[in-house]
Order: C-alpha cells, then sequence, then structure tokens
C-alpha cells in the first residue's frame, strides 16, 4: 500500500474538503435562489441578491463551509460569500455587479490632477475599483498575468463597461509601463502574488520602487464589506514615505488597519522565469 508524505495528504485533504464545500454551497445557494425566483418574479439583480445575502450571510452552515474552501486571495467570509452568490445569480442569467461606495470628493480630487496617478491594493474576485474609476471617465491601466481571462472574468463580474488598458504581466511590463505616465489617468493595480501553494502573501515591491523612480502620486485602495452585501472603497492619503521600502510597509499596515480579517503579508521581489 503506498505511503503519501504527510504534506501531500494534507494539501490533498484540502482540496477535497474544498470541492465538497463548493459543491454543498453551490446547493445552498441554488436552492434559496429557486425558491426566491418562484415566489418573487420579475424582480431586479440587486432584490434577488438582498434576498439571499439576508438569509446566507449569518447562516452557520454557510459560514462552516466558506472557512474550508482554498482561500487563495485571503479574503473575510462576508468577501467569499459575495463572490459565490454572485456567481449563481449568473448561472441564472441574473447579472448582478456589487454595489460599491466611496467618498466621491476624495476621488474626484485625486484623479482630476493633469498627471497619471498609481492606485495600489490586494488581489480579490472583483475588480471594482477598476470600474468605480472607468465610470468616473478616468483612463485605467494595469497589469494582468492573463489579460484575456481578466477582460472576460473579473471585469464582467464586477460590471466594468469602459475599455481598460492591460498589459501582459512580464519581465517587460514596467517598461511598457513607463510609457503610460506621459498622459493623464490612473495605474490600478494588484500587488500581491503566490507562494508555493497558491496563496497570495507577497507583495512586489516593483511598482513603489516604480512610483519613487518617477515621482508619481501614489494611492493604497481596499475593500470593506458592509452588512447589506455592499462594498465600501476605502483609500489612503497620497503616500508620503520617503522610499520604496517604508511605502510597502505602510500599505501592509493599511490594508490590515481595522480589519477584523488580517492577511498574511510580507515584502517580496517576484522573480520571472
Amino acid at each position: 500500500m503506498q505511503k503519501w508524505p504527510e504534506s501531500e495528504m494534507l494539501a490533498r485533504f484540502k482540496k477535497k474538503q474544498h470541492k465538497l464545500s463548493t459543491l454543498l454551497l453551490k446547493v445552498i445557494i441554488d436552492s434559496h435562489l429557486f425558491i426566491c425566483l418562484r415566489l418573487n418574479k420579475n424582480q431586479g439583480s440587486q432584490f434577488y441578491f438582498r434576498k439571499n445575502w439576508e438569509a446566507l450571510s449569518n447562516h452557520p452552515v454557510v459560514n462552516f463551509l466558506l472557512a474550508r474552501l482554498e482561500n487563495h486571495y485571503q479574503l473575510s467570509k462576508p468577501e467569499l460569500l459575495l463572490g459565490c452568490i454572485t456567481r449563481r445569480l449568473r448561472k441564472f442569467r441574473i447579472a448582478y455587479v456589487p454595489d460599491v461606495v466611496f467618498d466621491h470628493k476624495q476621488l474626484i480630487n485625486i484623479t482630476s490632477t493633469n498627471e497619471v496617478i498609481i492606485l495600489l491594493t490586494v488581489h480579490n474576485e472583483f475588480a471594482l475599483t477598476t470600474r468605480v474609476l472607468s465610470d468616473l471617465g478616468c483612463n485605467v491601466t494595469t497589469i494582468a498575468y492573463v489579460p484575456e481571462q481578466i477582460a472576460s472574468g473579473k471585469f464582467v463580474r464586477s460590471g466594468v463597461k469602459s475599455a481598460v488598458n492591460i498589459i501582459n504581466s512580464d519581465a517587460y511590463c514596467l517598461a511598457k509601463l513607463s510609457k503610460v505616465i506621459h498622459n493623464p489617468g490612473v495605474i490600478c493595480c494588484d500587488v500581491d502574488f503566490p507562494d508555493e501553494n497558491g496563496k497570495c502573501r507577497y507583495i512586489s515591491p516593483a511598482l513603489f520602487e516604480f512610483a519613487h523612480r518617477f515621482k508619481l502620486p501614489l494611492y493604497f485602495c481596499k475593500y470593506k464589506m458592509l452588512a447589506d452585501g455592499s462594498i465600501c472603497l476605502e483609500i489612503s492619503e497620497r503616500s508620503d514615505a520617503s522610499s520604496a521600502e517604508d511605502c510597502v510597509d505602510n500599505f501592509i499596515s493599511f490594508i490590515n488597519a481595522s480589519a477584523a480579517f488580517k492577511k498574511d503579508l510580507s515584502a517580496k521581489r517576484y522573480i520571472f522565469e
């Protein structure tokens, strides 16, 4: 009988646990959606989302299953549930995109200057910052490992309607990005990348160094889940750190500040293979 190494056995167990939890979550969410659709016909996507959010956001079995998902982006349970419900609504051909609240005056002030700014965040299941910025008429540039997947996946789930300049994440992406900084706009990027187990826990200093090198205005951004399932977009003041290293430390502190669910993050340089 073949014996598996303990680490591999644990990995196989977690993968099976993830698959089973995902299946059970689909069954629970789909059951609620089916009943809701039968009882409440011809309602808008917001209505169906709210009904299911109210029923499931404090559901003990749902929370138990959410805790057993492979959480590569280190999301809180409400964030995981938002992604699950949004995807299941689309399976029922209900095109729901999350509500976002933000400081409109702050964002207008930040983006109304006649220069490019950099807005950095960490990965999650949506691209709502990009949506908000593009809806305000900003020229948005981002970097992605697989641009086609972002355009057809996250952008669709997030309701991004305007064209976004997507630069492929490779060894030449910063050289390509340097051509963008001569025109007003926003460079909006996720700066975390995964460890050997797929967990996004490393922060690349590359864009912090890029901002310092070209003396570009640098801001940090994060999502905060609200009780009704909508998202609050929080943006920092302009970074005044004297070095890129201090910037990275400040960024990690900002991401975890006042958060009930702390992310395990540390700086590490990304090496392209």
